[in-house]
This record gives structure tokens, C-alpha cells and sequence, in this order.
């Protein structure tokens, strides 16, 4: 069963892909979206910069 879901999933999108396809097609954006960075004229999600490792796993909290 669990092996079926990605299958699943594929298919899925392959067809909402198609019905997408069928009704126009995607919108130009006139605009870029607030979570993203305009550049050269296209529309990029930002580089998720890592977070440091913290030096302890209880957070430096004396006991």
C-alpha cells in the first residue's frame, strides 16, 4: 500500500496538470508574490540561509 502512493500522487498531478492545460493554461503574474524575490524579470524563492547548531542539547541551561 505504501509503496502505491507516490504512483498515486504522480498520477494526480499529471492530471490536474492536463485539466490546467485544457482550461487556458497558468496566469502570467503581474506581480511577484510577498514570499518571493523578483530578479531579471522572473519571480525566485529566496536561499534559505541554515540556522547555527546550537553547543549543547539542553541549550546551555546549568542544572
Amino acid at each position: 500500500m505504501a509503496c502505491r502512493f507516490p504512483l498515486d500522487e504522480m498520477v494526480h498531478v499529471e492530471l490536474c496538470a492536463r485539466l490546467a492545460s485544457e482550461l487556458g493554461g497558468g496566469v502570467p503574474l503581474l506581480k511577484c508574490p510577498p514570499q518571493t524575490v523578483s530578479y531579471d524579470g522572473k519571480c525566485l524563492l529566496p536561499v534559505a540561509t541554515p540556522r547555527p547548531v546550537p553547543a549543547s542539547v539542553d541549550g546551555g541551561v546549568a542544572r
